[in-house]
């Protein structure tokens, strides 16, 4: 074995010591949604938003043009009101996005201006915040996902990390 190689293997050691079980956190994209393609490039379905995401901490924010950065900016000043509310404890990944879809479709139906989401911070999942990481993904999902300016982690009064305000488009 040649010195390099030696100086390679010690300095993993070294480090996996040195970093014990800590967990690398998972890649984030800089935006959620778009528009699905097929063969040719051609748009399968009416286009979602892309929204733009920032995290800080265990909060997120993503937001969708400048309409949805002045409904997030409503968010943060707790002028954005919770029409709606939806409780996913308990709930698998599936039957989560499902309950979100419903209960979506059904405050556009009836012009309500905002949904509150509780999905837990993930303190009792051995795969930390599942619901929470997928809820992005959801919120950008045809048909609704062209009708949602701004989603922002709930302020002290509405469950912080553990929910998020969907603000919508009237």
């Amino acid at each position: 074995m040649s010195r390099r190689d030696e100086e390679d293997e010690r300095a993993e050691r070294l480090w996996r010591r040195a970093a014990g079980d800590v967990e690398p956190l998972p890649d984030r994209p800089a935006r959620v949604g778009g528009r699905p393609r097929r063969a040719g490039g051609a748009a399968t379905d009416a286009p979602s938003p892309r929204f733009e995401v920032e995290t800080h901490g265990e909060d997120v924010d993503g937001w969708a043009g400048r309409a949805g950065q002045e409904a997030l900016r409503r968010i943060h000043r707790g002028e954005w009101p919770a029409d709606l509310r939806l409780d996913l404890h308990g709930c698998g990944v599936e039957q989560a996005r499902q309950e979100v879809r419903a209960t979506l479709r059904r405050a556009l139906r009836a012009g309500l201006g905002g949904v509150l989401i509780v999905h837990g911070r993930g303190v009792g999942s051995e795969a930390g915040p599942v619901l929470k990481g997928s809820l992005p993904a959801w919120l950008a999902e045809p048909p609704h996902g062209s009708r949602i300016l701004a989603y922002s982690s709930a302020g002290p009064h509405g469950g912080r990390g553990g929910a998020t305000l969907v603000a919508l488009r009237r």
